[in-house]
């Protein structure tokens, strides 16, 4: 009995190997029949996209294409595949009454209605890229209603790029509003998205009313981003507007912000000289920022801040003066060499990259 028993454990274990190389042969075999398979449609994929890029390439360099001739757009890889054919080209009016024409507006309504965030972003994203005004209301109800931030953050993107009155821009900055997990940063980029849109729909002056409007109506939470964006965009003729919604507004943020779209701008303003004695440092600090729009002439208060018992102060006092030049420089060495205040001092030898020791002076000053 001992024997048949080891013998029939030996005749399991053999089965059980044959039936594991068995399972580990057909795993292997799957494997690799997916993966060609896998490869095969890539393959087609990939052509299916280069010949529908090629398509409407042809299309594009084709003076009047019939309607019948446009290549068809099915799905989101083709709308892609389209984007990819329109890199490089200028959004002119021949290539925007192409789109028109075709149906990537349709798969892209589709696709912002898709249960998976990705594809929602994409489309979003490729709405922006192809300039598909008509989405513009489709895309701020996406934004309203979609439970993934970032897709509602892109549709607000998307249709800020769209815009094309003031009316649309005060709604692309109420829904930022509704969107908190936004940071300041792509807030103002919105909304400088938003101003260069408006900028090519409108002439000047109407450009000017809306945005003047929607200083007006901003929030309150939303105006620095606003102020800032206005700046940057070079709208020079909006400093006073800036400046007087920033004084009303009365806040170490809105102050700031008016500060900083000044010196986007290279204006002087009788609040920068205002605010470079404000208790705020934040607030004195962008205004020292500034003072290089007045050259030699800001000296003076430079040299002041330079006495300053705060750290960031001093620093942008002598980055100031190093950036005005000649006057700035001399304004330094003098600063480094007196020696009669040694924060100053060892401040002053660090913009000028000296190697000066200063006394280190007993007390420590608040910062």
């Amino acid at each position: 009995m001992p024997h048949l028993d080891a013998l029939a454990l030996s005749l399991l274990g053999l089965d059980i190997l044959k039936i594991t190389l068995v399972f580990f042969c057909c795993s292997l075999l799957a494997m690799l029949v997916g993966l060609g398979l896998h490869k095969a449609v890539t393959a087609r994929r990939r052509q299916r996209e280069h010949e529908l890029g090629d398509a409407w390439r042809r299309c594009l360099d084709t003076t009047q294409p019939s309607p019948a001739s446009l290549p068809p757009l099915r799905k989101l890889r083709d709308v892609q595949a389209l984007a990819r054919a329109l890199r490089g080209r200028d959004g002119n009016a021949r290539t925007r009454e192409l789109l028109a024409r075709s149906d990537a507006a349709g798969v892209l309504q589709r696709g912002l209605r898709s249960r998976d965030w990705g594809t929602r972003y994409a489309s979003a994203a490729l709405a922006e890229h192809l300039r598909c005004a008509s989405l513009f209301e489709t895309l701020l109800g996406q934004a309203a209603t979609d439970p993934n931030w970032r897709v509602g953050a892109m549709c607000v993107q998307a249709a800020a790029a769209l815009l094309r009155s003031g009316a649309q821009f005060e709604a692309v900055a109420k829904a930022l509003a509704r969107l908190p997990e936004v940071s300041a940063n792509f807030v103002e980029g919105v909304l400088r998205l938003g101003v260069a849109a408006l900028r090519n729909a409108s002439d000047p002056p109407t450009l000017h009313a809306c945005l003047r409007s929607a200083l007006e109506h901003a929030e309150p939470r939303q105006l620095p981003q606003l102020l800032m964006a206005l700046g940057k965009s070079g709208l020079t003729d909006l400093a006073a507007a800036i400046v007087a919604r920033a004084r009303a507004d009365g806040s170490v943020g809105a102050r700031t912000a008016a500060l900083r779209a000044l010196g986007a701008m290279n204006l002087r303003d009788e609040l920068i000289e205002q605010c470079l004695h404000d208790p705020d440092d934040t607030v004195r600090i962008a205004a020292l920022r500034n003072c290089t729009a007045y050259g030699s002439q800001a000296v003076p208060a430079l040299d002041a801040a330079m006495r300053s018992r705060n750290f960031d102060v001093r620093y942008a006092a002598a980055a100031t003066l190093r950036a005005l030049g000649d006057s700035g420089r001399e304004a330094l060495r003098r600063i480094a060499a007196a020696g009669d205040d040694a924060y100053a001092s060892h401040m002053a030898a660090f913009a000028l990259g000296a190697s000066l020791q200063p006394q280190t002076p007993s007390c420590t000053p608040s910062r």
